[in-house]
């Protein structure tokens, strides 16, 4: 499946595989419907899956169909990475794009990290 998502303690955690982000809106839809999701939950996006090939104008795509769900899943994001320099970039571009939608995005490499981060309030 090129999209997977599970809500789990009050966080969406989003999975893509690298084909998934052309199904990224309707898997935010499709969670932001689920009977467990509640306006302003924080997200979790798993971009290990990304490549490190990924375009400019992608990423800017891509964070256009994230913003567009900020008021369901609120403006504290996470984005999790490998920690291999070029993939912690290409998260690092994924951030700067969403902070200009007035999100609070933070990149991490470790999962428990970014959900630690994401449940402690801002």
């Amino acid at each position: 499946m090129a999209v997977q998502y599970d809500i789990q303690n009050g966080v969406l955690f989003l999975r893509l595989a690298p084909e998934g982000f052309s199904h990224l809106r309707d898997a935010l839809t499709a969670a932001a419907g689920d009977p467990a999701s509640r306006p302003g939950m924080p997200l979790l996006l798993d971009l290990r899956g990304e490549s490190p090939r990924v375009r400019y104008q992608d990423v800017r795509w891509r964070v256009e169909i994230l913003a567009e769900m900020q008021k369901q899943f609120g403006p504290r994001w996470a984005f999790l990475t490998d920690p291999e320099p070029v993939r912690v970039g290409i998260g690092q571009m994924f951030a700067v794009f969403s902070r200009v939608h007035g999100l609070t995005v933070r990149v991490f490499s470790d999962r428990d990290a970014a959900l630690a981060w994401l449940r402690d309030e801002p």
